[in-house]
C-alpha cells in the first residue's frame, strides 16, 4: 500500500479558485420543466428552463434593469419574463421584448451559458463558451442503461465539494461512520490500491471472504439469491475526474455469480464552503422491484445525509475559506487517493489561470508530497 513520508504540504492561503472550463452537473433531467429553476454554481445565480421543443436554456438570474431575480418570472414562448418590469430575454440572453417601448437597449442582455443534457443530467459550462464540447462530459451512460434500475437524489451540503471528493476516495471511514454496511474489522482485512491514469484517480478496495451480514452486502447478495452469512468477495472501484465527478462500482463475487451496484456522485460547488450533491444508485438485479427502489433510496439518503454529511459539515466550520491542506493535517496511508485528486485539481486550476487571455486568476499549486 502507498504511504506518505514525513513532511507536510507547504501551501498557505485561501481556498483555491474554481476550475471553469469544465462541465458541471446542476440538475436531474426529470427536475427541469418549462418553469424557471434557480441554481447556484461557482457563486453565480443561474436560472434554467426548457423551451417549447424541450431543449434546456441557462441564463444569468439578474435582470440588467433593476437586478430583480429572473427565476421569479415566467416563461413566455421561449423567453424568460422578468417578474418586476416585464422585460423578456430569449435563450441567447438578448432582450426579446420591452413592454415599455419599441426600443430594446443593447445593454439589455443577460449571460447565456452553454448547456447540455446527457445521461439524465443537465450540464453547464462555466468557462469559455467556445471550449464547451459535449464530448467532454463524463461517461455516466449507466444512468440510462435499460439493464439497470436507477434511483436518484439531490442533497445540499454545507461543505466544500473537495471534502466530498475526500470522503468517497477514502473509504476507511466506512467502518466507523456506516457500521450497518460493514463487519467490524473490515478495514484491517481489506487491500487497497490507488492508480493515476492521466488526470483520473482510481481507488480500488478488495474485501475477500467477508460474510454478507451488512446491509449493503445483504442487498446485493440476496438480489442474486444468497442469504445473510454467505461469504462474498466485494470490490469497490471508485473513479474520480475533476472537479468532482465520481463513479463508484461495487462488485460482489459470490459463488459463481457476480452482481454490480453502481453509484454516480457529482458534487457541484454552489458557494464557498457549500455544494450540491447529485447522487444515484444503479443495480443490475431485481430491476423491476419498486419496493427495492424505495429501500435503496431511503438507505442512500440516510447514509449520505445523516451519516456522511455531519462530519464533513463539521470539518467545514473549522476550515472556513482556507484550503484543507494549508492547515497541515497529519496524513495517513489512507489519504493517498484524496491528496492525489487535490493535487491534480490544483494543477488544472493553475494551468487554466496561466493560459493567455484567461479570466481565471492564478493560484498556488500544492507542492509535491512524496510517496513511497
Amino acid at each position: 500500500m502507498n504511504s506518505f513520508r514525513e513532511g507536510q504540504i507547504q501551501e498557505a492561503g485561501a481556498q483555491q479558485p474554481y476550475l471553469r472550463n469544465v462541465w458541471y452537473a446542476t440538475a436531474w433531467s426529470k427536475d427541469l420543466t418549462d418553469a424557471p429553476l434557480l441554481k447556484i454554481i461557482l457563486e453565480e445565480e443561474i436560472v434554467l428552463y426548457r423551451k417549447k421543443d424541450g431543449s434546456p436554456v441557462a441564463l444569468g438570474n439578474r435582470c440588467p434593469h433593476r437586478f430583480a431575480q429572473l427565476h421569479g418570472g415566467k416563461i413566455i414562448g421561449d423567453n424568460l419574463q422578468c417578474p418586476y418590469h416585464g422585460l423578456q430575454f430569449g435563450p441567447s440572453g438578448n432582450c426579446a421584448h420591452n413592454p415599455h417601448s419599441e426600443h430594446r437597449p443593447a445593454a439589455a442582455h443577460v449571460k447565456s451559458y452553454p448547456i447540455a443534457e446527457r445521461h439524465s443530467l443537465i450540464w453547464l459550462w462555466m468557462g469559455e463558451s467556445e471550449r464547451a464540447l459535449p464530448d467532454l462530459i463524463p461517461d455516466f451512460s449507466v444512468l440510462e442503461d435499460p439493464g439497470h434500475s436507477v434511483v436518484r437524489g439531490t442533497l445540499d451540503l454545507a461543505a466544500d465539494y473537495q471534502l466530498y471528493n475526500d470522503n468517497l476516495l477514502d473509504l476507511s471511514h466506512s467502518e466507523f461512520v456506516h457500521p450497518a454496511l460493514l463487519e467490524e474489522g473490515n478495514l484491517d482485512r481489506s487491500v487497497t490500491k490507488v492508480e493515476v491514469k492521466g488526470a483520473t484517480v482510481h481507488f480500488i478496495r478488495d474485501s475477500e471472504k467477508e460474510p454478507a451480514t451488512g446491509t449493503f452486502q445483504r442487498l446485493i447478495c440476496e438480489g442474486m439469491g444468497g442469504k445473510a452469512g454467505d461469504i462474498v468477495h466485494t470490490r469497490h472501484h471508485i473513479r474520480w475526474d475533476a472537479p468532482s465527478n465520481l463513479y463508484a462500482e461495487i462488485t460482489q463475487f459470490w459463488q459463481d455469480k457476480k452482481s454490480v451496484f453502481t453509484n454516480v456522485h457529482v458534487a457541484t460547488p454552489t458557494r464557498r464552503g457549500a455544494c450540491q450533491l447529485l447522487w444515484s444508485a444503479a443495480r443490475t438485479f431485481r430491476i423491476d422491484d419498486a419496493k427495492l427502489d424505495e429501500f435503496v433510496f431511503v438507505g442512500m439518503s440516510r447514509v449520505l445525509g445523516k451519516e456522511d454529511a455531519p462530519p464533513m459539515e463539521s470539518q467545514q466550520t473549522y476550515i472556513g475559506n482556507r484550503d484543507l491542506l494549508s492547515l497541515k493535517p497529519i496524513l495517513l496511508p489512507t489519504d493517498v487517493a484524496p491528496v492525489k485528486a487535490r493535487r491534480i485539481l490544483a494543477k488544472l486550476i493553475e494551468e487554466e489561470g496561466a493560459r493567455p487571455g484567461s479570466s481565471t486568476p492564478r493560484s498556488t499549486v500544492l507542492s509535491e508530497h512524496s510517496t513511497q
